[in-house]
Formats: structure tokens, sequence, C-alpha cells
């Protein structure tokens, strides 16, 4: 996967506090709002001219230079060879970066592995070398 055309940006918490529970009178409690955030390329495109807060500019303005997504891991922005292969038959195109925290193509746990959770020690190295012995209580 090289480019990006949208990403939904949310907590996605799926406790009781989030999503709500029963009430008296048929009424639903919610504790916690969550929100979300839709994001794509042309989002962050400056028309041509604009100042440095002008973000109005749409996927059809001509006269912008196009933008690129690209998904970046381990790091918060793209390098060179995020950029690559852009496909704008030779135009300028701008690169902005959607930061993932986990790999592409997703990968499916294996029947030994079990998803990471704070509640259990977790001995194997992540991939800055940290442990984690699990959530005291």
């Amino acid at each position: 996967m090289t480019r990006v055309d949208w990403a939904l940006v949310t907590s996605a918490n799926l406790s009781r506090q989030a999503w709500g529970e029963a009430a008296k009178n048929d009424e639903v409690r919610i504790c916690s709002w969550e929100a979300g955030v839709v994001v794509w390329p042309a989002l962050f495109q400056e028309r041509p001219g604009g100042s440095g807060g002008d973000r109005a500019a749409g996927a059809d303005d001509a006269r912008a230079t196009p933008m690129r997504m690209v998904p970046v891991f381990k790091r918060d922005a793209p390098v060179a060879r995020d950029e690559d292969g852009d496909g704008h038959e030779g135009r300028e195109v701008d690169v902005v970066g959607l930061r993932m925290p986990y790999d592409l193509p997703l990968v499916p746990y294996a029947p030994a592995e079990m998803p990471w959770c704070a509640a259990d020690a977790h001995d194997e190295p992540d991939w800055t070398g940290a442990t984690w012995s699990g959530w005291q209580r």
C-alpha cells in the first residue's frame, strides 16, 4: 500500500462509558462522548497565491499542486522512499503522511499469537525494545 485515499481517525472506544447503557425510563446513559475525524489528501492542499492557512482548495482545483497521502510507519513524517511512484505524469506532488499504528498489508494473528492486552505481561520486546510486565492493579 503506497497511498491513502482517506482515513477515519478515532479512538474506537468500546466501553460502556462511550457507547452507553440502559438507565431508567427507557433512557440511555452515556458518560463519555467519542469523536472521530475524517482526513483526505486535498484537505491539506493550498491554493496558489493563498496564505499558509488557506486550506479551502478542493480536489478539483486544477491550479493547485496535487496532494498525496502516504502511510508512515514508526515516524511522524514521510521520507523520500514513501513518496515514490506518485502517478501524476511528471507533475509536482505534495506529500502528507498518515501515521499508521500497524503494518500494511494486515497480517492475521497466528494460532499461537495473542493480541496485546494491558492486563497481560508481554516478555517479547516491541520494535523499540520495550517489554511490558502487565498493568499493576
